[in-house]
């Protein structure tokens, strides 16, 4: 079960650090029509999701070799 949650952490991560707009999109859909993110809500998106991933690698790699 620890594999399945480290890897759900990498995979978050993968994807807030790939497709930030997304994330955006998933997070306004319900309060925001026609607008887009700002330059500072995808880099700092990008940043916390290429930490995710980093710490979703190195949980999978401790869990792995546990």
């Amino acid at each position: 079960m620890d594999i399945f949650y480290t890897s759900c952490i990498f995979l978050l991560g993968l994807l807030m650090f790939l497709k930030p707009e997304f994330v955006w999109y998933i997070k306004h859909f319900w309060d925001t029509e026609g607008g887009s993110p700002s330059d500072a809500f995808i880099n700092s998106t990008k940043i916390i999701g290429f930490i995710a991933g980093i710490v979703g690698i190195v949980s999978l790699i401790i869990v792995i070799f546990n």
